[in-house]
């Protein structure tokens, strides 16, 4: 169901409006079998790990092939005879961890608490284990994270929002020392859009435009806590309606954005902008297993899950990520990127409706090479993911790797069961990301046997593994394919 509906017509918005109909049925059983096959193998390592001790254990799994810190968002539930007032979330090493409740709900038996915090250096491809308990009284532990009612600002970032816009006026960037933004940023801008026909499939942007939020917008602080605070933006043109909520979270160097929508109009395209603090002539834009540079001259380009504007000098830049938008276009330092489109041909009330989109702004001294943009990129796409669990013995440690690559321009995209009824190998595809030969090594848990493969997994020639570790060679951008089996298995 998956496949069939990636035709390139119904991927891509062009297909008429009864096809949508049919299809957001297929992809709901696709989530809904994605999300019970991902319950059952994060049950599975679950059930493995000694989870013994005080308070309920709370696995965190990082499904990135990096050590990653980032927040966790999750809900746990605490048997009303022991909540007691607040809570405390410990470490694996019993050390106290700053965090928020977002929202308490009564749940039966228990009482659901909605939680947020900061989880700090999570294994590779792992899992870290913390335990919540009931508490007294909220902690006091330290947070560097400071909500007023136009700024936010963490370790990182400080962030100062025109209070009657709901823009950003700065952006200044700590690290870097210097102001990443030219002028106001975020600004929503919607545009006359008028192709001469097949309006699904061509843009025919005017220079016809209106800065929404120019008459002004409503700006209030919704969460002020230790770990996240948030500035909730509320915009309306015509008769559509924006919310933007501005997110710093403490010792996270990103600023991000959640828009949510309720889009009515034809024939205009809503894009966000940003100029950028730099000099440049060109746009580095993320693509399939690899990136591009593109001319810096108006050009609407595709792209994935990240566009970088740097200095030409490559001492800085401005990374937008986002989960779920690739049409892009940068002129000068001026990025933006396209958030809504109001086609009227084949589907006439095509895109009419609610939509969501989350896009995040990263900030970084040197390239983007340096800086880890990549793997920004595929962090706000790959949420660290949290379960609570019962507490019993196991023959897992409280955190650990599974899998580790080296060094940070391997990228590893693929990790699956190989095909075919009997195969009990796993299918690990990597590719090297810079343009530059490396040298790669990847760590196992065990010893294995490594068979190269070509992208449709059949056989190619055998490599060799030293104990638990595979070394190999890439080329430039080279994509290579590996069955990974357990020595014995």
């Amino acid at each position: 169901a998956l496949l069939r509906n990636q035709f390139h017509d119904i991927l891509d918005g062009s297909s008429i409006g009864p096809v949508y109909d049919e299809v957001k049925n297929f992809y709901k059983e696709v989530f809904f079998r994605g999300e019970r096959a991902l319950d059952f193998s994060l049950e599975a390592i679950a059930n493995a790990i000694n989870t013994e001790g005080e308070g309920i254990p709370l696995v965190v799994f990082n499904p990135l092939f990096w050590e990653r810190t980032d927040a966790v968002e999750t809900t746990v539930l605490i048997p009303r005879a022991q909540v007691s007032g607040s809570l405390k979330i410990l470490d694996p090493q019993g050390s106290q961890v700053p965090y928020q409740i977002v929202d308490t709900q009564d749940a039966g038996k228990h009482k659901a608490f909605r939680i947020i915090f900061i989880a700090e250096r999570v294994p590779s491809f792992g899992y870290k284990v913390y335990r919540v308990m009931p508490a007294p009284e909220t902690a006091g532990v330290g947070s560097a994270l400071s909500v007023s009612e136009n700024l936010l600002e963490n370790e990182f970032l400080k962030v100062v929002l025109d209070p009657k816009t709901g823009r950003i006026k700065s952006l200044y960037d700590k690290a870097g020392q210097r102001e990443a933004l030219a002028a106001d940023g975020n600004l929503l801008q919607a545009i006359v859009d008028e192709p001469e026909n097949m309006s699904a499939w061509e843009l025919g942007l005017k220079d016809k435009y209106w800065n929404i939020g120019d008459d002004g917008a409503r700006v209030e602080v919704v969460e002020r806590g230790p770990v996240r605070g948030v500035i909730r933006v509320h915009n309306s043109f015509r008769n559509s309606i924006f919310e933007q909520d501005i997110i710093l979270y403490a010792g996270i160097p990103r600023l991000d954005c959640r828009m949510s929508l309720d889009w009515q109009e034809r024939n205009l395209m809503v894009k966000v902008t940003f100029s950028v603090n730099v000099k440049n002539t060109a746009a580095v834009c993320e693509i399939p297993f690899g990136a591009i540079s593109r001319a810096a001259d108006g050009t609407e380009v595709p792209a994935l899950r990240w566009v970088d504007v740097a200095d030409d000098s490559g001492d800085y830049g401005l990374s937008l990520l986002n989960d779920s938008r690739y049409g892009f276009d940068v002129k000068n330092n001026m990025m933006r990127m396209s958030i809504i489109h109001g086609a009227v041909s084949p589907d006439p009330e095509a895109d009419r409706g609610s939509h969501e989109l989350l896009y995040s702004l990263y900030p970084h001294r040197r390239t983007w090479k340096e800086a880890g943009t990549l793997r920004r990129g595929r962090e706000i796409n790959n949420p660290l993911l949290a379960r609570q669990v019962m507490a019993h013995k196991g023959q897992l440690p409280a955190a650990r790797s599974f899998i580790q690559a080296e060094p940070e321009n391997v990228a590893i995209s693929c990790l699956k069961k190989e095909m075919g009824y009997y195969g009990r190998g796993l299918i690990l595809r990597l590719y090297e990301a810079f343009g530059k030969p490396s040298e790669v090594e990847v760590r196992f848990p065990w010893p294995v046997e490594v068979q190269e493969t070509d992208l449709i997994e059949r056989p190619l020639k055998k490599l060799g593994a030293k104990g638990e570790t595979l070394s190999l060679n890439l080329n430039p951008y080279e994509i290579r394919t590996l069955r990974i089996a357990k020595i014995g298995q």
